[in-house]
């Protein structure tokens, strides 16, 4: 940590603007030690003045500064809650943090807020709070809650004028993806992407597209799909893992 992370300029920087900083050699400071239950190192804390833990480290991170900005995110939208605790945009705002930190039920409180206060949907982005909430109750593993919320967006949108289909098809797909439905997987993603062809997540779900075929035993289909969206997206994250997925298929032909 301290030669990847701590001596990186810009991560110093933020560290030193945004936070008191305390080295401890758990070695030296066994009671320390103890006291925050520290099981391996490198080990991270950021507390508040009463030594409520915010946001725990272990080990090292790729994320970690997008991890510690996101906390100095938090303490930005806390303190526009505090001012206006009912203004829709500033909940909108604090609940994508609490996700970004994996902070999920604060951010279900806070989306759920927002339905009961905005009935009439005067603020214009109703459909994007149940949106929200549905993602959110779907990282919560609640996933009839996060339907119950997502056919909200149906009623209140039925033309998708505001574009939120597209965004909760793909989450479905992602959903069985994560559950290795393979099968279902294909067939959703496959139906996503003809009626999607345009969507913001339309190379990621050829990929995934690809490691559904993959897994159901359609190699030639999958390694296909693949070579067309590195050659059409070059660049991309999701040709860079198309990319891993050929050479993983190349590996398993060989064997």
């Amino acid at each position: 940590m301290d030669t990847d992370t701590y001596h990186n300029a810009e991560i110093a920087k933020y560290l030193n603007e945004n936070f008191v900083n305390i080295l401890i050699d758990t070695d030296k400071d066994g009671d320390t030690a103890k006291k925050f239950k520290v099981r391996a190192i490198p080990d991270t804390r950021f507390i508040d003045s009463a030594e409520n833990e915010l946001l725990r480290i272990v080990g090292h991170r790729a994320d970690f500064f997008d991890q510690v900005r996101t906390l100095g995110e938090i303490s930005a939208v806390e303190k526009s809650l505090k001012d206006k605790p009912d203004d829709i945009p500033t909940m909108l705002a604090a609940s994508d943090v609490y996700q970004k930190l994996g902070r999920i039920k604060e951010s279900i409180d806070l989306l759920e807020k927002v339905a009961e206060k905005d009935t009439g949907n005067a603020s214009g982005r109703l459909e994007e709070a149940f949106y929200k909430l549905g993602l959110a109750q779907l990282k919560a593993g609640h996933g009839e809650r996060a339907e119950a919320a997502w056919a909200q967006v149906g009623r209140l949108d039925p033309e998708n004028k505001k574009g939120w289909f597209d965004d909760i098809q793909f989450d479905r797909c992602r959903r069985q993806c994560d559950e290795q439905d393979w099968l279902g997987a294909e067939r959703s993603l496959d139906e996503f992407l003809k009626r999607f062809p345009d969507s913001e997540h339309a190379a990621e779900a050829r990929y995934q597209l690809g490691m559904a075929l993959f897994f159901n035993e359609k190699r030639e289909d999958a390694v296909s799909v693949w070579k067309d969206l590195i050659r059409e997206k070059p660049g991309t994250d999701a040709a860079k893992k198309a990319e891993k997925g050929l050479k993983y298929a190349e590996k398993k032909k060989k064997k």
